[in-house]
């Protein structure tokens, strides 16, 4: 312990907690960007990969002669994985395109 009473190893607080609170503001404002344009990039490609592969089930494709309750059923749970990813990133994205909307009207 020094003379003041800290603890030497301690460092000192140099700013306001006011600023630390706008730092705090501005860091989860950009990690909440980074995680909407994240979002947005997987529900593209996820819905590309759930238009190719209802494409795949048409008639004479790759999908369209599947055999046995097996193959069916991991068909059908591939394609419901898929469509809850695909409503994941829009439940993700939505809330931050209705405060966009809601900017606008006031």
């Amino acid at each position: 312990m020094s003379e003041t009473g800290q603890d030497p190893t301690t460092p000192a607080i140099d700013h306001e907690p006011l600023d630390t609170a706008w730092r705090i503001h501005a860091a989860v404002a950009d990690w909440t960007g980074k995680v909407d344009s994240k979002a947005s990039f997987c529900f593209a490609i996820e819905s590309a990969a759930l238009v190719a592969v209802i494409n795949l089930k048409a008639d004479g494709r790759v999908f369209d002669d599947l055999h046995g309750a097996g193959e069916q059923t991991s068909f059908f749970v591939g394609v419901a994985l898929l469509t809850a990813g695909i409503l994941s990133a829009v439940w993700v994205v939505i809330p931050r395109l209705r405060r966009r909307h809601l900017t606008r009207a006031t």
